[in-house]
């Protein structure tokens, strides 16, 4: 029988090597999924902050400010899970022109999330109205485990932000209509 540093056997070791695999292959799933709920945390919380910026910044500067996924050529656009830039868009034109300043970049989601909004754009004017650009933004991650974080957050026409709900206790968070968000 071998021995080594403080009187361990081969087979000791070999026994404590295997248990620390086991929990290893059983904690890192559970791990992994945690972090992915973080993740989703974050996400949600950066979101629901840029809108929050966009109005606030639309009152303060007095100038009309864009939340949105840009296309190639600079115009809102309605996919969601690219990369969202939160601008001054002082014609309210929903499109990034030379004179509008990017206030912020929110980059794109993976695939393992889907974001979406009824309209290419949030938009607030200088009054801090989103006029007709109300309705509801959804985010849904699904983690590894095959489990769903969701969020959504319903916008007035006066510009006020309201988190969606989990009325009827599924697990999935409402929209303003009373759809699940809908998941990857």
């Amino acid at each position: 029988m071998t021995r080594f540093a403080h009187g361990t056997t081969l087979t000791e070791l070999m026994v404590v090597i295997a248990i620390l695999a086991i929990a290893a292959f059983t904690i890192a799933p559970a791990t992994t999924s945690i972090i992915q709920k973080q993740l989703a945390d974050r996400d949600v919380s950066l979101v629901h902050m840029a809108i929050a910026t966009a109005r606030s910044r639309a009152i303060l500067t007095q100038t009309p400010h864009t939340l949105c996924p840009l296309d190639s050529s600079k115009h809102c656009s309605r996919n969601w899970n690219n990369e969202l830039t939160l601008f001054a868009d002082r014609n309210r034109n929903r499109t990034l022109d030379n004179d509008d300043t990017v206030v912020q970049r929110i980059t794109d989601a993976d695939n393992t999330v889907l974001r979406s909004y009824n309209r290419s754009a949030i938009s607030f004017g200088a009054n801090g109205f989103a006029g007709g650009y109300n309705g509801s933004f959804s985010y849904c991650r699904t983690t590894s485990m095959g489990q769903h974080k969701s969020a959504a957050f319903i916008l007035s026409r006066i510009g006020r932000l309201r988190p969606g709900t989990d009325s009827d206790n599924n697990g999935q968070v409402e929209l303003a209509n009373g759809q699940d968000v809908e998941c990857p």
